[in-house]
């Protein structure tokens, strides 16, 4: 008696029992689902996932340059990102696109123009957010978790409010200017981050991301020379990654004279053997007869070797 296992290209296994002196032969053709790539050449898009913020740690630091004096605030930031990565669990490229952080309740400015009065600045709402992100995201390569990302795109949401008083006040008045106004950043033109740094950690099956920038744009579009708003948005994103794909490896091994025995992991115990003489679009998959027995690490099925080729599935 002679039991051959060989490889083929095609990622079947293909099993072959024969008897010396007969003729008769059995193949059994394994199908594994999970462990057979699709025959396509169409490639599956990238991994992609939906961070949400950590809020606790994700913060914006925000500041007014106006009238040749400054001040920085720092806001609880909520929002989402997205991430795209090549692989899983290993990834060595990864990219943000679409993104929207925005700032937790209302940030309030002052500058001290000493002796010339004081302006002030409210802003209940600000929204740093990606303008026209792509489909997919952009995917750079990682050096021990982290990547770069350049000249990435945004827009801004939100309002604020300013008023300046006392001398200062007077001089915006004769040059034409407001000496308090409403800004919509909505209306803001585009910007440009230069970089995006980011850092990728997988552990515990979940993602977590930490992404940087800079932005800088006008306080007040209609009045250029008013001032400007910057700064640096520090977000950190987490999400759970779905269960890793389970690879179950089908194998046959010599059992009784006209029999030969299947069998796969017990950690797989919940699939059900399928079989069927054709495979294609038309085969007719049925329950494989027998009673699955565990044997140490495995479970078995018995069938018989009756010379006829059939397919067989692990579901």
């Amino acid at each position: 008696m002679m039991f051959v296992i060989r490889k083929r290209s095609h990622p079947l296994l293909e099993c072959r029992w024969t008897r010396p002196l007969r003729l008769l032969a059995l193949r059994i053709v394994l199908l594994v689902p999970f462990a057979i790539a699709p025959v396509s050449t169409v490639q599956a898009a990238p991994p992609k996932f939906t961070l949400n913020l950590d809020t606790n740690v994700s913060v914006a630091h925000i500041a007014i340059d106006a009238l040749g004096k400054n001040d920085t605030q720092d806001a609880k930031l909520m929002g989402s990102f997205v991430v795209g990565v090549d692989a899983l669990p290993s990834p060595t490229m990864a990219g943000v696109g679409d993104f929207r952080l925005q700032t937790i309740g209302t940030v309030n400015f002052k500058l001290d123009l000493g002796g010339l009065g004081s302006a002030t600045a409210t802003c209940p709402k600000f929204v740093l957010k990606a303008h026209l992100p792509p489909p997919s995201p952009p995917l750079l390569p990682l050096a021990s978790g982290d990547f770069t990302q350049l000249l990435v795109p945004y827009g801004t949401e939100g309002n604020a409010s300013y008023k300046v008083s006392g001398t200062t006040c007077n001089f915006l008045v004769i040059s034409g200017r407001k000496c308090a106004d409403a800004v919509d950043f909505t209306q803001a033109p585009p910007g440009e981050l230069e970089e995006l740094d980011g850092h990728l950690d997988i552990a515990d099956n979940k993602l977590r991301v930490e992404i940087s920038g800079f932005f800088s744009l006008l306080l007040d579009p209609t009045n250029p020379d008013l001032g400007t708003v910057s700064g640096t948005v520090d977000a950190v994103g987490t999400v759970d990654l779905p269960p890793a794909e389970q690879k179950v490896k089908l194998e046959a091994v010599a059992s009784t004279a006209g029999r030969v025995k299947l069998r796969w992991p017990k950690a797989a115990a919940a699939g059900v053997l399928f079989q069927t003489d054709t495979v294609g679009p038309k085969a007719n998959w049925v329950k494989t007869p027998g009673v699955p027995n565990p044997s140490g690490d495995f479970v078995e099925v018995e069938v018989l070797a009756d010379g006829q080729g059939r397919f067989f599935s692990l579901r």
